[in-house]
């Protein structure tokens, strides 16, 4: 895998935007590829209608955080089309961790602080007024920008073989990289999928149970979409029972959402503005969970809990994923996002945990190669 991750760093060096990932299950790369350095981005997901393109959205649209669509100038398959690729820039970028610098940083919650935010929350979900939140936090790490970035990507999808595993490269912004196993919408030809996912215990842990919490709290996602597809005239669908899926070092409930485009009142596009954000990500009712997160979070989500994946970058077909278990990495650091679902039966502690939790892959993989030659 040497040739491979010496690949990615000249992919890196052209300063071109880029993602390279793994479907879930997939020992197969792909990479989309732009022969240009200029980001084009879009400030509302109705404009995504009739675009071609690797798409990153942010948790909440903004001016500092679009929309962004990477070209498919180059879209490849598989190991060895990628190291065959002659990247068709000629000018190495030199400092791009220098032009993206101003732009990192967040705030690191330590426990005491972040607890007492889910002990409020909680009071305010038992008086009614929600009926759950996804509260988040971002912890700071050391990052050599000097590394290998290919080595992160490989050892993450060794850690989590069936998310969605993604090295996307934004000039003048990020690299973002992260394993993400939940589906916001997925298109292969007439048929479309969406899930439910929710709920959250340590896999590696045999003695661990779903709690009546964790059941409520997924089936208000499954209810969320539910109303979402009738929304949008569909009625016909196959709904699975509620299963049980790994997700690396963590387990989650999971109901998936088949169904016929044809049965779709309004077009595509309509029905991702109607789902997405989730309450697996944001909470209910969708639009004040949306404006607690915004107002009493520390940090800004950006593109965490976003959708991430390629939209039409060949065939009839696209499988875009809410951006979870991920990290943003600038010059000299790291900044991992993760997050819990609250509701009236929230264990502050507990949820602390669980955040830990989540983060441990990306922080096990950063210790390992992230830190390389740091002086």
């Amino acid at each position: 895998m040497k040739e491979f991750v010496d690949k990615i760093d000249v992919l890196l060096d052209a300063g071109c935007p880029f993602a390279l990932y793994f479907y879930p299950g997939s020992q197969k790369p792909e990479l989309v590829f732009q022969e240009n350095r200029t980001l084009e981005t879009v400030n509302s997901i109705h404009q995504l209608d009739g675009k071609k393109a690797f798409v990153m959205a942010p948790f909440h649209v903004s001016e500092d955080e679009p929309i962004i669509c990477i070209e498919p100038d180059e879209v490849l398959h598989g190991y060895k089309s990628i190291m065959q690729f002659k990247v068709p820039v000629d000018v190495k970028l030199d400092n791009q961790w220098e032009e993206i610098s101003a732009l990192s940083g967040g705030q690191s919650e330590e426990k005491e602080e972040y607890t007492q935010k889910i002990e409020s929350l909680v009071q305010d979900i038992q008086q009614g007024k929600f009926a759950k939140v996804v509260f988040a936090r971002s912890i700071e790490e050391t990052f050599n920008p000097n590394c290998q970035l290919g080595n992160l990507l490989l050892e993450l999808k060794k850690k989590a073989d069936q998310a969605f595993v993604y090295m996307v490269n934004l000039p003048g912004r990020a690299v973002w990289v992260g394993a993400t196993p939940e589906i916001i919408l997925e298109k292969q030809g007439d048929w479309l999928k969406t899930v439910a996912l929710a709920g959250t215990i340590d896999a590696q842990n045999n003695q661990s149970e779903w709690s009546d919490k964790e059941i409520k709290e997924q089936q208000f996602v499954v209810d969320f979409v539910r109303d979402q597809l009738r929304k949008n005239g569909v009625e016909r669908y196959k709904a699975s029972e509620r299963e049980t899926v790994i997700a690396g070092n963590v387990a989650h409930l999971k109901t998936n959402f088949v169904f016929s485009e044809v049965d779709l009142k309004n077009d595509l596009v309509a029905l991702l503005e109607d789902l997405h954000p989730t309450p697996a990500v944001c909470g209910l009712p969708k639009e004040d969970a949306r404006d607690y997160i915004l107002d009493r979070e520390v940090h800004n989500r950006a593109y965490y809990s976003g959708f991430i994946g390629p939209w039409y970058v060949s065939d009839d077909a696209c499988r875009l994923f809410v951006n979870l278990r991920c990290m943003k990495l600038t010059r000299g650091n790291a900044q991992i996002f993760v997050g819990g679902g609250i509701t009236a039966g929230s264990d502050a502690a507990r949820e602390w945990r669980e955040t830990e939790l989540k983060a441990t892959n990306l922080q096990l993989v950063l210790k390992k190669y992230g830190s390389e030659n740091i002086i």
